[in-house]
């Protein structure tokens, strides 16, 4: 794996750390249970357990559903990757 693709692959990871982060942040301002979560989804208490995981992945429609029931909104956006300097010097 070159520079550019593990440096992105950490990124990832640690964004989606972040976002879990966020999520169940949300969930606990809102003073919501995993159980009242599971109910507003028509899921089981398993599932939102399992969306919360770190290692889990979930698909953006179950994030967007998520956050949804935890009173909250989720938003993307898409950026440039990184590109290797024309020195040929890691980022």
């Amino acid at each position: 794996m070159d520079h550019i693709t593990e440096m992105m692959a950490a990124a990832g990871e640690a964004h989606d750390l972040l976002l879990r982060w966020q999520l169940i942040r949300a969930r606990c301002r809102n003073g919501l249970t995993i159980q009242t979560v599971a109910e507003r989804l028509g899921w089981t208490e398993g599932d939102v357990i399992e969306i919360e995981s770190v290692g889990a992945d979930p698909t953006l429609s179950e994030l967007r559903r998520y956050a949804h029931a935890v009173e909250a909104l989720l938003s993307l956006e898409v950026n440039p990757a990184p590109t290797e300097p024309t020195d040929g010097q890691p980022i």
